[in-house]
């Protein structure tokens, strides 16, 4: 893991690692709840934060899981080791 992000009161967090994933946990199971994004080179870093409406965040595919708190409207940054800034709609997971 090379960084993590709490998202809204921090029921959930997030981290990122030289795996190339950035993942939702749940703190209070102590559980991953899923990938949200698979880049295929090293995450060095993330940031979450509010999107305004200008932005298309994707819709989820499933509905998620009870466990995640407060993703809806947000969009993750991640630096990729690659030079690449990617940003992923954190509860649809689409780029």
């Amino acid at each position: 893991i090379l960084d993590t992000a709490i998202v809204d009161r921090g029921r959930n967090v997030l981290s990122c690692s030289r795996d190339g994933t950035a993942r939702l946990w749940d703190c209070g199971k102590s559980a991953c709840l899923g990938v949200v994004a698979d880049c295929g080179s090293p995450v060095n870093g993330i940031a979450v934060g509010t999107a305004d409406n200008s932005l298309n965040l994707g819709t989820p595919e499933k509905a998620p899981s009870e466990r995640e708190i407060g993703t809806e409207g947000k969009i993750l940054l991640l630096a990729r080791e690659d030079k690449k800034l990617q940003g992923v709609g954190l509860q649809s997971r689409q780029p």
